[in-house]
Order: structure tokens, then C-alpha cells, then sequence
């Protein structure tokens, strides 16, 4: 009898989820594994009945190397994704037929029903759970992992923030959008002569897009030793109305003297260039001929 594996994805969705989908289903296959995908994350568990005779094909797909040959050639997922996390799961949102469990909801609101997800695992009859997600989707598969499940957790997050290691999918394109944006409005803000502020996404852990302004080679871009606190980090004096300033959101803006602070670059810069353009003026003007 061939093993069983499942394999969910949840939380956001980034680039490159088919892909991992495909590859670990080829994979699985070549080893003798049946492979099944749960579909819509976590909220499987909850929405499947463990009744032989239920129908549970919205939540439950089986999954093989013919089915999953063409999926990498789209985005997202082909699984779905939820955010959903059955160990803190809203009273509203419980399902029906778990209605009952939600009667005892702590006082801060939530209901646990990992003991409801523990009897679908069983029910499926899993040697071994595969989550793709972040760190919502992951802190469950922590505690499936302390209940006695066999999880494998795959990072995946643009915040790039998974403890354990140093690349999470979606990462890589969050960064490199972020980079292209940032150079395409270089034109932008020098045609108009304006400073441009773009603000970059980041979680309480860690700066994920952080690299981007660092990638396109902004002088307005941090040094390994500035402090993501500040909004403004000191660099050398840049190119006025060239570059965009960029931000995080959490970091505090302290937006009159940040105006300032520009404005005055941009004068001493402008009254540098006036002075450089009168040199080279002076420089080109003909000399009179010798008698």
C-alpha cells in the first residue's frame, strides 16, 4: 500500500506556488506517493466531513504528475489559499457543523478546533502533511507538529520574515516589482523636478523589500549600518528631483522638516550646478585673437 501525502497552501498568494505544487507532485510520484491537495488552506480541515459517504471534493483534489503538468504556466494557486487558522478561529466563522465546539469560546473570543482538524487528518488516513505559507499558515503547522503530526513547512511570504530561513517564495518578485517601480520613476520626478516618496510594505520583523532601493543603486538607500527607524537615513547629497525617497510604513515621518531637509539639498545642489554651468561658460567663451 502507497504512503498518502497532503499538500495545502495558505495565506497570501505569491509567484511561484504552481510551481512548488508541480515539483513536489512529480516528486512524490516518482517515489511511489499518493499525493492529495487540500484546497483553500487550513479551512480544509475544518469543511471536510469525516463521513465516507460525504462529498468532499470541493476541499479534497487529487493530485498527479498529469494533472499538474500545465499550473506553473499561471499565476497563484491552483489549490486556493485561505487565512484561516483553526486554532483561533472566530465564532462566526466556524462551520456549521462544528457550531457546537464554538459554544465554549474563550474570553478573548476565539474557538480552538484543532481537535477537529486532528480527526480529518485521521480520517484522511495522511503519512505526512506539506504547508506552503507564512507565518500564519506555519504557527499551526508548529502545533499539528506538537500534537504528534508529521508537517513539512514550506516558507513562503514577500516579508521574507520565517524564522529558520533565509529565503521565503515570493521574496524574489517582491523585491525585483519593487526595483522596477522605483527606476521607472526616475524619469517621473526628473521631468517634473519633484522628490517622490514610495513607500515599501514590511512586517513588524523585518524590512522584506528592504534590498530595492539598495538593487537600483539609490543614493537615498541606507547603508548596511543605518537604522531601519529612520525615515531619512544620512548618505551623500543626491542628484535633486532624480531619485525617488523611499519609506517604510512603520517607520515614524517626520514630514516638515523631511520637506526641509529636501528642499535645502535641492538649493544647495541647484546653486552648485549655477555655479559649475558659469565655469564652463566662462571656460568656452572665445578668447580674442592677438593683435
Amino acid at each position: 500500500m502507497s504512503k498518502r501525502i497532503a499538500i495545502l497552501t495558505g495565506g497570501g498568494d505569491v509567484p511561484g506556488l504552481n510551481m512548488v505544487i508541480k515539483g513536489f507532485v512529480a516528486r512524490m510520484e516518482e517515489a511511489g506517493w499518493e499525493v492529495i491537495g487540500l484546497r483553500r488552506g487550513w479551512a480544509a480541515l475544518l469543511n471536510i466531513l469525516p463521513d465516507p459517504a460525504a462529498d468532499n471534493s470541493d476541499w479534497v483534489v487529487e493530485l498527479t504528475r498529469a494533472s499538474t503538468r500545465t499550473i506553473d504556466r499561471s499565476g497563484g494557486t491552483v489549490l486556493h489559499t485561505s487565512r484561516i487558522n483553526p486554532e483561533i478561529m472566530k465564532p462566526e466563522s466556524v462551520p456549521d457543523h462544528l457550531q457546537a465546539r464554538a459554544a465554549g469560546a474563550a474570553a478573548r473570543g476565539r474557538v480552538d478546533l484543532t481537535a477537529a482538524a486532528l480527526e480529518v487528518l485521521e480520517f484522511l488516513r495522511l503519512d505526512a502533511l506539506v504547508a506552503v505559507g507564512g507565518d500564519g499558515t506555519l504557527s499551526f503547522a508548529n502545533r499539528l507538529h506538537r500534537e504528534g503530526i508529521k508537517v513539512i513547512g514550506v516558507p513562503k511570504t514577500m516579508d521574507n520574515d520565517v524564522f529558520g530561513t533565509d529565503y521565503c517564495i515570493g521574496f524574489s518578485t517582491a523585491v525585483t516589482r519593487s526595483v522596477n517601480f522605483i527606476n521607472d520613476l526616475r524619469t517621473a520626478a526628473g521631468s517634473h523636478e519633484r522628490f517622490l516618496v514610495v513607500e515599501l510594505w514590511r512586517t513588524a520583523c523585518s524590512p522584506p523589500i528592504s534590498p530595492a532601493p539598495t538593487a537600483r543603486s539609490s543614493p537615498r538607500s541606507p547603508s548596511s549600518r543605518a537604522r531601519w527607524s529612520r525615515c531619512w537615513p544620512r548618505t551623500s547629497a543626491p542628484t535633486p528631483a532624480t531619485t525617488p525617497w523611499w519609506r517604510f510604513p512603520k517607520a515614524p515621518i517626520r514630514w516638515a522638516a523631511s520637506a526641509r531637509r529636501a528642499a535645502k539639498r535641492t538649493r544647495s545642489a541647484t546653486a552648485s550646478w549655477a555655479g559649475s554651468a558659469a565655469s564652463c561658460a566662462a571656460r568656452s567663451k572665445p578668447t580674442p585673437a592677438s593683435a
